[in-house]
């Protein structure tokens, strides 16, 4: 496995990874215009030239949101998503970022286990943040 920065080229791969493991996708252009913005960070981790995983956060004020991080199903278990969680720190902690935050569903069980194994803790609550189905979110954060 290879991580590396996204660029324009990843996006098909994007939007299909976006379609297979999240329940309210980004549309292409939704993830171009992110893609496009200065303060946002793409990673994909690539596989026999394939991305298998990618993760897309966004730094302003000395604060990182992971906005969306998402591992083919064919690829998971397989260390992927802890790699990219990583390499988000990491990211993170370069770039002088004080602070990581992120929401996930409060049903999403193998994602919150990602992040606390990540160093990640529970501060949070924001009820029925998500719709599609309507589910609240858990927030959490760490220092990189």
């Amino acid at each position: 496995m290879r991580l590396r920065q996204a660029d324009p080229a990843d996006l098909p791969a994007l939007t299909r990874l976006e379609q297979e493991t999240l329940e309210n996708p980004w549309t292409t252009e939704q993830l171009a215009e992110e893609l496009a913005r200065p303060d946002s960070r793409c990673l994909v981790a690539e596989e026999g030239g394939a991305v298998t995983g990618y993760a897309l956060a966004r730094l302003a004020a000395g604060v990182l949101e992971l906005l969306r991080i998402g591992v083919s199903p064919a690829h998971r278990r397989r260390g992927v998503g802890g790699a990219l969680l990583t390499a988000v720190v990491e990211a993170a902690r370069h770039g002088g970022a004080e602070e990581i935050w992120l929401e996930v569903r409060a049903g999403n069980r193998a994602a919150i286990a990602l992040y606390e194994r990540g160093g990640f803790s529970r501060v949070g609550l924001r009820p029925r943040y998500y719709d599609h189905p309507p589910e609240d979110a858990l927030l959490f954060q760490r220092t990189p």
